[in-house]
């Protein structure tokens, strides 16, 4: 199995003030790992926590992944439990971008996987991870470190063992290149009283902290975790990783994190961020509780033609009018129309 070699400069590595570097087109973008504790064994929940693998086919041809130099390129990254539940249709997609993509992988059940593109692909730093916690942000943030290595990486797609891309390879790749900007979806949440706990929680966590977030509540936005970040963004995020600890308590931190320090931390974010989902999922039709909507069968252009804004579960207006690209909870089993 070929798996990705990366060399991570770590200096004073016990240290609270260690620093990690990556290598970025112009300079070296220090990232500080204050507070921040990594297992670099541990890839597997605990034995006594029973796990069904889905019951997806093995595709064992690889996808050899070679570009140009200074070809811009899409980092594709997957936070899954295990093997994507579309895996033919991504092994498609991503070959007829080999040139112009990567590759990073964060499982939670590697030995699982049956899809040789993404376990040839596992980033070398795999934490264990938990729904709506910290670890989330943590993996988020580690996929991004490995892919921000590459300098050709100009873009990095964040996304889940359901996703599907909903277009060809090319047509994402113009729309995404062309734009040049970063998607993340966010908002003001209108359920007030989640809405303060959240905020109050960030702001208490963070009080003994000399490089807060100095926000108002009125500032503080929820998001769509499955994002999209453009290069510029992406290296903020690296320089901020410190603050991650401040969202310890705040329920499902992944919702927040990474809106809220680029809103906070670069000035442009606003004229560099479209304010659209890139990922289109059904909050409104669900009666999962927490959970969106799991489709039992996806009809490609109504999916395509919805806008994807108004499946969220308060009505959120946006000026934006960008399609969505891909869509998530989209199990193995269902079944996918034209």
């Amino acid at each position: 199995m070929k798996r990705r070699i990366v060399k991570t400069i770590v200096t004073n590595s016990n240290s609270a003030n260690s620093k990690i570097t990556v290598n970025s087109a112009k300079r070296i973008i220090p990232v500080n790992r204050k507070g921040i504790v990594y297992n670099r064994t541990q890839n597997k929940m605990p034995e006594h926590v029973p796990y069904e693998p889905i019951p997806v086919k093995t595709i064992s041809t690889p996808i050899e992944f070679k570009s140009k130099v200074g070809t811009p390129k899409i980092a594709f990254m997957f936070l899954t439990l295990e093997s994507l539940h579309q895996g033919d249709i991504w092994h498609k997609f991503l070959s007829d971008g080999r040139d112009r993509c990567t590759v990073y992988s964060h499982p939670k059940y590697p030995e699982h996987i049956k899809q040789a593109f993404l376990k040839d692909n596992i980033i070398p730093r795999v934490i264990p991870t938990k729904w709506a916690g910290i670890s989330l942000i943590r993996a988020t943030n580690n996929l991004l470190l490995e892919a921000l290595k590459d300098k050709d990486n100009k873009f990095f797609m964040l996304l889940s063992e359901k996703c599907m891309p909903l277009y060809d390879f090319d047509y994402s790749y113009d729309t995404i290149t062309k734009q040049n900007k970063s998607w993340i979806f966010h908002y003001k949440w209108k359920n007030v009283a989640h809405n303060t706990n959240r905020y109050r929680s960030l702001v208490k966590t963070g009080s003994h902290d000399q490089d807060l977030l100095n926000i108002k509540i009125d500032q503080f936005y929820k998001q769509s975790q499955w994002m999209l970040l453009n290069r510029k963004h992406a290296e903020a995020v690296a320089n901020n990783m410190h603050l991650t600890n401040g969202f310890y308590k705040v329920s499902a931190p992944d919702e927040h994190f990474y809106i809220n320090v680029l809103n906070n931390r670069v000035k442009t974010f606003r004229e560099e961020n479209i304010n659209a989902p890139i990922t289109f999922v059904n909050w409104k039709d669900s009666t999962a509780g927490n959970h969106p909507l799991d489709y039992k069968a996806v009809h490609l252009n109504k999916i395509k033609s919805a806008k994807a804004a108004k499946y969220f579960k308060q009505d959120i207006n946006t000026r934006h009018t960008e399609p969505h690209l891909f869509m998530r909870k989209v199990p193995y089993s269902a079944k996918i129309y034209e």
